[in-house]
């Protein structure tokens, strides 16, 4: 089994019957952060979706009308292959866990983080069912998309 098909079998476990999800949720358990899911686009033989925790920038609680400022870290865009039982990590961010951008880099460095990001997506699928996190119809919470929680592009 290689890479991809592990991921496969792992996100299999995190997340169950994905078609009954909503676009956007959120899971908790005690004592760890918030997991949030956003399904970007169903098809036949793919799903797109980002899988993240989101963190306050600052612990300034002095205006509670005030929404904090979130960013989204390890912010990951994954894309599951149903037919071919794979799942893969599309995106290399310029900061935070996959801090390479695709810009100031060539192809071989751009492959490179790619496999890099797809190795640290296994890592983090593998801690993630480990610990308990689970994105089933009875212990999900609807969350607001994501281009609506108070964010901070890390660019």
């Amino acid at each position: 089994m290689d890479l991809y098909d592990r991921n496969f079998a792992l996100i299999n476990k995190l997340i169950h019957n994905l078609d009954e999800l909503p676009n956007s949720c959120m899971t908790q358990l005690s004592d760890y952060p918030d997991l949030y899911l956003e399904i970007q686009e169903r098809c036949k033989f793919t799903t797109m979706l980002k899988l993240t925790y989101w963190f306050p920038l600052s612990d300034d609680a002095s205006d509670l009308d005030q929404e904090l400022e979130m960013i989204a870290d390890p912010d990951l865009d994954i894309r599951i292959y149903h037919d071919a039982k794979s799942v893969e990590a599309m995106s290399c961010k310029p900061k935070g866990f996959m801090p390479i951008s695709k810009e100031a880099i060539g192809e071989k460095q751009h492959l490179d983080c790619r496999w890099d990001s797809n190795l640290f997506l296994n890592k983090w699928l593998e801690y993630m069912v480990s610990v308990g996190y689970q994105f089933r119809l009875n212990n999900i919470s609807n969350s607001k998309p994501f281009a609506e929680i108070a964010v901070k592009d890390y660019t």
